[in-house]
């Protein structure tokens, strides 16, 4: 995978502000689900919430994927 300067710098941001409570992508697979169900019900707040969203604003694979979840949603709708 070749990445792009702003990948780079958005990575390199990501590394400097992680702490021991930061969300892997590991993690944030078995969290979506709910904060995907919690966002349509106009609930996406809290701690938990907070993780996956800093942890999609940094990563852009997970945020692809959160993306195409988002997408086949819609359309089940």
């Amino acid at each position: 995978m070749k990445l792009n300067p702003d990948d780079i710098r958005r990575l390199a941001k990501f590394t400097l502000e992680s702490g021991p409570d930061e969300v892997t992508c590991e993690q944030w697979l078995h969290m979506v689900g709910e904060y995907v169900e919690a966002e349509q019900r106009g609930e996406a707040d809290g701690p938990v919430h907070a993780q996956v969203a800093k942890h999609v604003a940094a990563c852009t694979h997970c945020a692809e994927e959160l993306a195409l979840l988002r997408e086949l949603l819609d359309d089940e709708a």
